[in-house]
Order: C-alpha cells, then sequence, then structure tokens
C-alpha cells in the first residue's frame, strides 16, 4: 500500500472519528439540555466537563484532518521528499505533519 494511499484511509477514519464525536456532542447537549430541571447537579457538571472536552478533541481532530489533507496534496503533486525513499524518511515527514498540526 503507497504513502498516498495509507494518508487517504488514515483521513477517512479521522472524519469517521470527527462524525461520532459531534453526534455524541449535540446527543449530549439536547439531554442535558431536556433534563435540566430534573438532573442531578453532579450530572449536569460531569455532562459540561465532557461535552467542553468534546468540542476540544473536534477541534484537535479538525486540525489534524486539514494538516493531512495538505499533505495529501505535497503527495498527489510529487512535492513529497518522503516518496520512494527509506523508512526514516516517511518517518520524519509524519513527524513533520505532527509538528505542523501542533504549531497551528
Amino acid at each position: 500500500m503507497s504513502e498516498l494511499d495509507k494518508l487517504k484511509e488514515a483521513i477517512n477514519q479521522m472524519r469517521l472519528w470527527l462524525g461520532i464525536c459531534v453526534v455524541t456532542n449535540i446527543s449530549l447537549i439536547g439531554r442535558s439540555v431536556s433534563n435540566l430541571d430534573r438532573a442531578k447537579t453532579f450530572l449536569l457538571i460531569a455532562a459540561m466537563v465532557v461535552i467542553v472536552s468534546l468540542a476540544v478533541a473536534m477541534l484537535t481532530l479538525n486540525r489534524r484532518i486539514e494538516a493531512a489533507i495538505e499533505r495529501l496534496g505535497e503527495l498527489e503533486n510529487g512535492n513529497s521528499c518522503s516518496f520512494g525513499f527509506s523508512r526514516v524518511y516517511r518517518y520524519a515527514a509524519l513527524l513533520r505533519l505532527r509538528y505542523d498540526t501542533i504549531r497551528r
């Protein structure tokens, strides 16, 4: 499997998990709002913590997807220094992808 195919598959998996996070967050917000008068304080606080955590996870996943799409464009245009080289260069390219994602 080429690096291009692996990157496409990784993007698809990240998009799947982003969708799961979005649906879960919307469901949790709806449940919290509809049970606002009957829920215990502890459960509301826990729901708020989970909602914020999911929002952070969604932002992180979105940034990683954007970085991976940018990398995909580089690979498709042939501007990649890691294409066709040894495993060390490919690992360095993955580290660069992670660094670019963290730096944003």
